[in-house]
């Protein structure tokens, strides 16, 4: 009996080569997976993700390599004991390279543009994008074949000051000046409202924020910031609480278990008490005199410590580390490149696919910035995208193809720029 048990054992796949042994981060190559004992109907890993497989024979696989992250990875193929060869496989970042779509692709602007957000509104997997025009909404549905078609907008009562997304699809606007905040539904067919909610002071911005694991929604305004969770209905006890800020907000973000403030005397960071959020102790993040015209949140090392990005009205951008224990301090000479334009709009994404993100910078009568990171320092390569001078309101990283590849969208006042991911 036991040797039966170990005869049964060794009877498992086994894994000798893949050739080639490198591919690109995007995946869908054919490879050839070498070996022994190879199932009829086989599972293959590379990593932890699945792969399209086909035995050609019991010693040979035509594997198609799924999506990955540049780096090493091991190959798998499942058995009575796994079969793995270490290392098998690498995966090649992207060459960080943009090709601008045609103007057909982008609808007609219906106005001036001064907000704008993307998310997946009807469920088929890719963005949709969301525009407040004029103190309107608009709709640009994705046509699925790389564009956008303009659809279908909820009407509302009063003028839009800002828009943001929310679980399920859903939409919530907060008012540029009297009117009602309100929270909007697609159910493939038409916009409907999704329950009441309490009365909004004005706004001109809106962050949806995941605060104690509750979805919390941050009207900015110019007394400051506005906090309501996003399925809380009219007397909802605790909410909305208001955070006042001398000068207004301009945007706020989650920074570990602070929110930060933009204000025009640079990033406030605040922390929750037993009376609301207040300012944090000093000492925590600098001073600084940068006018915040955007502010985002991202892991510049790729070692799970988060860092500040903000966007600077009236100069130089800034970027602050964390030394791991609740302070940060700027490190923006040494990791960002030069650059005093008018910062109104930031978002990060991995573009070319090496666990790294990289930063894009929306300017207001400047060209936008694209800047490359390396795990240490952003490089500009800005040069990568057309150098127009914009009036740029959101930069929005999305898969608008479908193809694994980040693309990005630049949405300015009276238009916008679609940049298609070319990068192989």
């Amino acid at each position: 009996m036991r040797l039966g048990l170990i005869l049964l054992a060794g009877c498992g796949p086994a894994v000798v080569e893949v050739l080639p042994v490198q591919g690109s981060a995007l995946g869908g190559e054919v490879v050839t997976l070498r070996g022994a004992r190879l199932p009829a109907e086989p599972e293959v890993r590379f990593g932890g993700a699945l792969a399209e497989a086909t035995r050609v024979d019991r010693r040979t696989l035509e594997v198609v390599t799924p999506p990955g992250v540049a780096g090493v990875v091991d190959v798998t193929v499942a058995g009575r004991q796994d079969g793995t060869l270490e290392g098998g496989f690498t995966y090649v970042p992207l060459d960080l390279a943009f090709a601008e779509a045609p103007a057909h692709y982008l609808p007609e602007p219906a106005g001036t543009t001064t907000a704008a957000v993307a998310g997946d509104l009807d469920g088929d997997g890719v963005a949709e994008v969301v525009l407040v025009q004029d103190g309107a909404l608009s709709v640009w549905w994705n046509s699925g074949l790389g564009g956008f078609v303009e659809g279908l907008a909820p009407a509302v009562d009063a003028p839009v000051g800002g828009v943001a997304f929310l679980s399920e699809g859903r939409l919530f606007t907060c008012p540029a000046g009297e009117g009602d905040p309100l929270r909007l539904t697609w159910d493939g067919e038409r916009w409907g409202p999704n329950g009441a909610l309490p009365a909004s002071a004005p706004c001109h911005g809106v962050r949806a924020l995941t605060l104690a694991g509750e979805e919390v929604l941050a009207e900015l305004g110019d007394d400051g910031l506005r906090l309501r969770t996003a399925d809380s209905g009219p007397g909802a006890d605790g909410w909305p609480t208001d955070v006042a800020v001398s000068g207004g907000a301009s945007d706020v973000v989650l920074l570990d278990d602070a929110l930060v403030i933009g204000t025009l005397e640079g990033p406030l960071l605040t922390e929750a008490g037993p009376a609301g959020w207040r300012e944090a102790a000093v000492g925590r993040l600098p001073a600084s005199d940068c006018a915040v015209g955007a502010m985002d949140v991202l892991d510049v090392e790729g070692d799970g410590e988060a860092e500040l990005a903000v966007a600077c009205a009236d100069g130089q951008d800034r970027l602050y580390r964390g030394d791991g224990q609740g302070h940060y301090f700027e490190d923006s000479a040494a990791s960002l490149p030069v650059d005093a334009a008018v910062g109104a709009a930031l978002a990060h994404a991995d573009l070319d696919l090496d666990g790294l993100p990289e930063l894009i910078v929306g300017n207001r009568g400047g060209v936008d910035r694209l800047y490359r990171g390396d795990g240490a320092r952003f490089e500009d390569w800005s040069a990568r995208l057309s150098l127009t001078i914009a009036d740029t309101v959101a930069a929005l990283p999305m898969d608008v193809d479908a193809d694994g590849a980040v693309d990005l969208l630049l949405v300015d006042a009276d238009g916008a720029r679609l940049f298609v991911n070319v990068g192989e």
